[in-house]
């Protein structure tokens, strides 16, 4: 599927129209090196958590609104947009995402040029979802990660009695 169009929201504020670019959250698993004795090599072990999870979003305003939001907690951010499938269905994909935005880079301004600036936001819950369904889920501090509705730490929160 190709990604067509995307309408940002940060903090119930929307920016139709303004939205160059989005990266979405990366959820990447920690991993250790291990070498124990009669293996053949170095093998990877996982630690059950991510790295820092961020994303980041460039829009072409300089809206007082935008800097109402540095350095705040729990700001919601959404990005809904659709693609369009291989038949020309458009499918609806939605990132809907909760965390602190660290952020705000104006880079270059040019006059008469289209400046624009960068947000990026270190996200402490997050959910996509495709077609209306659950994609992906990550909500750090209850401690859940799913992927296709399988819930990756359900023995991890059990061991821990939580």
């Amino acid at each position: 599927m190709k990604l067509i169009d995307m309408v940002l929201s940060v903090d119930g504020i929307g920016y139709i129209g303004k939205l160059q670019t989005f990266t979405p959250p990366v959820i990447e698993e920690v991993v250790e090196e291990y070498t124990g004795g009669g293996l053949g090599g170095t093998i990877e072990v996982p630690m059950d958590r991510v790295g820092i999870v961020e994303s980041t979003w460039v829009v072409s305003t300089h809206e007082l609104s935008l800097t109402n939001v540095i350095m705040k907690n729990d700001v919601p951010v959404s990005i809904r947009g659709y693609a369009v499938d291989i038949t020309g269905a458009r499918v609806p994909v939605k990132y809907e995402m909760r965390g602190r935005v660290t952020r705000y880079d104006e880079g270059d301004a040019t006059p008469a040029g289209e400046n624009t600036v960068t947000q990026r936001m270190a996200v402490m819950k997050y959910t996509k979802t495709v077609n209306n369904e659950e994609a992906i889920h990550f909500d750090n501090l209850a401690r859940v990660l799913r992927f296709g509705g399988i819930d990756i730490w359900e023995d991890v929160r059990r061991a821990l009695g939580i």
